[in-house]
């Protein structure tokens, strides 16, 4: 793939007001990750609270993060933000690219966001979106993954999304989850997605169907411990899942080859001493200093990070 091919590619980054300390620490580095690859790099951020975690800190921060956007903006070109658009006519238009028509959940049970992930890609001009959440880790020596991943993409019609590796590379090759087939050595196929990180062609998404969360007895505990005002809708990866295993698409999660290699990671909670330490971790990736107990797990493990609440002097 040429260097004009690749300017057909889009970053498209979500952000919040509850996010703000972990922004500070990692988007500059997801920006400047193959910033120069990139044709637009699309800061999609929400402007209406929700509720739950994803509710803590939303009207307080969002000065602050305004402000971090400026600041990026200024030092990246290609950076440029678009707040969230709540109005009839916006969502008549991501229901018709992505539903196909009718009506669609903002959220779903959690709170967590469906319009507002699919406003931000809507946004985006070109057919290969790089999507990532604020809080994604990413490690590798990059080189040339990204033309990799796209020719990865065109090279197959049922591949519908390309990952990074979920995780640093194991010493046996594999990584700790369910996949569909290995395809080779640090690579794995998959019929499910993660709304965290992905490489999308937009060109092969087909409708999403929305549906209600089930009504088994795990959920309808959530529901009393909620106290929410109604039943609810699942994720946007649930429905994605379904999509793609009617359509027969699939996710590819590649390593890349050497000199070419990236890898993500996620922290499954952010206290203040792990976002305190986040550079730290990414000059501890940078240097691939990872202990095997980290090695071929996509969520960060307390080897890698003891994510306890240090005990004050």
């Amino acid at each position: 793939m040429s260097f004009t091919d690749m300017k057909q590619i889009s970053l498209q980054i979500n952000l919040s007001g509850g996010d703000l300390a972990m922004c500070r620490q990692v988007l500059r580095r997801q920006i400047s990750w193959w910033y120069d690859l990139l044709d637009e790099v699309v800061l999609t951020v929400e402007t209406a609270r929700s509720f739950g975690k994803f509710a803590v800190d939303f009207e307080r921060n969002q000065e602050g993060l305004l402000s971090l956007i400026t600041a990026l903006e200024a030092s990246f070109p290609k950076v440029r933000h678009h707040f969230v658009d709540y109005s009839p006519a916006r969502r008549t238009m991501v229901a018709a690219r992505f539903f196909g028509s009718g009506s669609y959940p903002l959220r779903d049970y959690r709170g967590a966001p469906i319009h507002s992930y699919l406003d931000g890609m809507a946004e985006c001009r070109n057919p290969y979106i790089v999507h990532l959440d604020s809080d994604m880790l990413l490690g590798g020596d990059r080189g040339a993954w990204l033309a990799e991943a796209v020719a990865l993409l065109d090279s197959d019609d049922s591949f519908l999304l390309v990952n990074p590796l979920a995780g640093p590379p194991s010493s046996d090759g594999d990584i700790r989850q369910r996949y569909v087939r290995r395809l080779d050595r640090y690579s794995f196929l998959f019929d499910k997605l993660s709304t965290r990180v992905f490489l999308m062609d937009m060109r092969k998404m087909q409708p999403l169907r929305a549906t209600h969360v089930p009504y088994t007895p795990k959920m309808l505990r959530w529901f009393l411990r909620s106290k929410s005002l109604s039943w609810g809708y699942t994720a946007l990866e649930d429905l994605f899942m379904a999509m793609m295993k009617r359509c027969g698409l699939y996710r590819v999660d590649m390593l890349g080859p050497v000199g070419s290699t990236c890898y993500s990671l996620h922290p499954l909670v952010k206290p203040a001493h792990f976002i305190a330490a986040v550079p730290s971790l990414l000059e501890r990736m940078d240097k691939d200093d990872i202990p095997e107990g980290q090695r071929g797990h996509y969520d960060i493990q307390d080897v890698f990070f003891d994510f306890k609440r240090p005990v004050d002097a």
